[in-house]
């Protein structure tokens, strides 16, 4: 008798965990990649995260954590207000490598935030960034991008201004121009016609961008 009165209670037990088990299921699926692993000392570099809400409640906040201190994070995504169950999000994190050259195993890991005020993590990316031995840009030439707004949505346009400075005591020629926008995003041609005579002291180069259809948040193009 004393065994059949276990039987109920223990058959209760397990009811509770099985139904409880879906409200700890993890919030999401979440990748991790970055534009490039090779950059000049103190170069940029993005960080690039898809979080697509699998979960089960709508998910608030996401914070990234570098494992290296020399890595220093100069500007962070703006995350939606709340990502809803089945939507996915891409964020960009614009990162600046160490000064001095080497090879460095970088390590980072994602903090998720969920409606109920619960916070998650084991989400992890694993990168090795090399920090060349010299600066990809003459000391002397000086680079400066502006964009005439912040990318927020899919299928925006925007116009991007590269300028540059000589520095020089004597003009130089520019021979071409690359950029490096992030993925699905494409620079509309032409990019640059080399001028036929020598450069003045400034000059500046205008171009456009189309951001990659939604759901995107934050973009930068990037010179070489």
């Amino acid at each position: 008798m004393a065994e059949g009165k276990h039987v109920p209670f223990l058959i209760a037990i397990v009811l509770v965990l099985l139904t409880s088990g879906c409200l700890f299921k993890p919030p999401a699926q979440v990748t991790f990649s970055v534009d490039k692993t090779s950059v000049y000392p103190g170069g940029i570099f993005h960080i690039i995260v898809t979080i697509n809400n699998t979960g089960k409640v709508g998910i608030t906040g996401a914070t990234l954590l570098l494992s290296r201190e020399d890595f220093r994070v100069l500007q962070e995504p703006e995350f939606p207000k709340v990502l809803k169950v089945g939507d996915a999000v891409q964020l960009v994190w614009v990162v600046q490598a160490p000064e001095k050259p080497g090879i460095y195993p970088l390590q980072v890991s994602l903090e998720i935030k969920d409606e109920l005020k619960r916070t998650w993590t084991g989400f992890y990316g694993n990168f090795r960034i090399t920090v060349t031995k010299q600066n990809l840009v003459p000391t002397k030439i000086g680079l400066e991008v502006n964009a005439s707004k912040e990318v927020r949505g899919g299928g925006e346009v925007v116009q991007v201004v590269l300028k540059v400075r000589n520095n020089y005591d004597y003009p130089i020629k520019i021979l071409d121009v690359k950029l490096s926008p992030l993925s699905e995003m494409k620079v509309h041609p032409p990019l640059f016609q080399p001028p036929r005579s020598q450069l003045i002291p400034t000059t500046k180069l205008f171009l456009s961008t189309t951001s990659p259809p939604p759901p995107t948040h934050t973009g930068r193009v990037l010179y070489p």
